[in-house]
């Protein structure tokens, strides 16, 4: 019995899980944002590395220097930007 009157006692109201929630929700848009920076500065260092790589080709393994180069150019590359003009496939 006591144990349903702290159960009773411990129901949020309608206000504080809004507010627990939106708490979560800006928890979670600032954990995304800091992943995205660790993501790009991974990105960048890599790019350091195949770089290095590539200066350093004789100290390598062709098929991978022509590897590296490959995942440069394509780290280079930006990718064309796509309209919705065309979105049915008719030219």
């Amino acid at each position: 019995m006591e144990k349903k009157n702290k159960e009773t006692k411990t129901a949020l109201t309608y206000e504080q899980l809004n507010d627990a929630c939106m708490q979560l929700y800006q928890q979670n848009q600032e954990l995304m944002k800091r992943l995205q920076q660790v993501d790009t500065a991974s990105m960048f260092k890599r790019l350091d590395y195949l770089f290095e790589v590539v200066k350093n080709s004789s100290a390598f393994n062709s098929d991978f220097v022509v590897t590296c180069v490959e995942e440069i150019q394509e780290a280079m590359t930006i990718p064309p930007v796509e309209t919705g003009e065309n979105t049915n496939g008719k030219e």
